[in-house]
């Protein structure tokens, strides 16, 4: 007995309807199964995306943080050097910059894992927007141009000197005069090398140079009246030198202040980028699990499905044509005359079981009707012999009776 026999021998042989639902549902839980996987594949790699992009965006955002703060170094130094208005304007525009993109930095998702650093970098541009206040304040005092502050005051008291002296020297003047010359010289160059080195030691050497060119004035041979505007000219430069080398320490001390707090940001921001380049790193590592994963859960989920599909496909299609073989070899023996022909398959419960025991049903009845044309056959032949022996008998009856006749 066959595996279908024994299936509709126990009833539970399905029906080819329900075999074709079957593939179909077989199909849509596939697809279902593989959009699945999809759905969550793309679940984790967007997180992963999102956890890269967000590593991404703290480092471009520290890394210009960074930036800014080597620029408002420079530009202290620079400012410190030259003076310049547009260097202490351009100051205020990086400071502003700066702040933009610590904001910026602050407003991130993945500013918190780095607070504390964040909140040490507020607290260093706060100072140093603070500390560049004095600074400015110094350099305008001092001036920006030889044409305002105390630069204009030692360009012009400066003059006052150097006026006298050169009609003194030019004139009759004699070894008292080249004397003040010299020591006004001195002062000068000692001046030029305090603002060049900002060396201590040169402020000893200002003042010295100053008593010089004081004690000076009274032995260079001036008219009276020269003599006491040159001394007070004197009096009046000292004063200016003495207000411009305190005005250039404040300067120079709020420089260092202001740039010791920009150098305090550079390991703050060194810590942060090393901690976005971490992240970024572990990120892209999920990223690349991530896709790993889900293009192995696809290729696993895809060959499943179709071993499956496939599995239930090939056993559908035996159960359906290999009986579906057997019957119309069965239908054609019917139809050939065979009336004795084995139908296979009429114990089975579907559709097949049907078409099976309907071919019973007409090569029963062709078996029948084959019986009942040979029993009319016989009964014919009977009739036709049973008419001959009448025929028989009724010409030997009519032979007898005409012998009688004539005899």
């Amino acid at each position: 007995m066959t595996t279908s026999r024994r299936r509709s021998i126990l009833g539970v042989s399905p029906s080819i309807r329900t075999r074709i639902w079957v593939l179909a549902l077989v199909a849509i839980v596939g697809l279902s199964v593989v959009g699945t996987f999809v759905w969550i594949g793309n679940r984790g790699l967007d997180a992963a995306i999102e956890r890269r992009d967000a590593y991404s965006a703290l480092a471009r955002a520290v890394r210009d943080l960074r930036s800014d703060t080597f620029r408002l170094r420079a530009t202290v130094v620079e400012l410190a050097a030259d003076h310049n208005k547009l260097t202490a304007e351009r100051f205020i525009a990086e400071i502003r910059s700066a702040r933009a993109d610590l904001e910026r930095l602050q407003g991130l998702g993945l500013a918190d894992t780095v607070g504390k650093e964040v909140a040490e970098l507020e607290r260093l541009v706060g100072e140093a927007t603070t500390l560049f206040e004095p600074l400015r304040a110094s350099l305008e005092t001092i001036g920006h141009t030889q044409a305002d502050g105390l630069a204009a005051e030692l360009s012009d008291s400066a003059a006052a000197i150097e006026g006298p002296i050169r009609m003194l020297t030019l004139g009759a003047g004699g070894e008292g005069a080249f004397r003040l010359a010299h020591a006004f010289a001195t002062l000068r160059a000692v001046q030029w090398q305090y603002g060049v080195t900002h060396d201590q030691e040169a402020i000893g050497g200002v003042e010295a140079a100053a008593g010089r060119v004081q004690r000076a004035v009274g032995r260079a041979g001036f008219e009276p009246d020269v003599a006491e505007a040159t001394t007070k000219a004197v009096a009046r430069h000292v004063a200016a030198v003495q207000s411009w080398m305190t005005e250039k320490g404040k300067a120079l001390l709020a420089r260092d202040r202001l740039v010791g707090a920009l150098d305090l940001m550079d390991p703050v921001t060194a810590a942060v980028d090393r901690s976005a380049a971490e992240g970024l790193a572990a990120a892209d590592a999920d990223l690349g699990l991530s896709r790993a994963r889900t293009q192995w859960a696809l290729i696993l989920t895809i060959a499943s499905a179709l071993a499956a599909a496939l599995v239930l496909g090939v056993g559908t299609a035996r159960s359906i044509l290999q009986p579906l073989g057997r019957l119309k070899g069965a239908m054609d023996a019917v139809a050939g005359g065979d009336n004795a022909a084995r139908v296979d398959d009429v114990d089975r419960r579907d559709e097949i079981g049907d078409m099976a025991r309907a071919v019973v049903v007409f090569r029963d009845r062709g078996a029948e009707r084959d019986r009942l044309s040979r029993a009319q056959v016989e009964e014919a032949a009977t009739r036709g012999r049973r008419a001959e022996a009448i025929g028989t008998a009724v010409r030997h009856f009519e032979a007898s009776a005409a012998e009688a006749l004539r005899a």
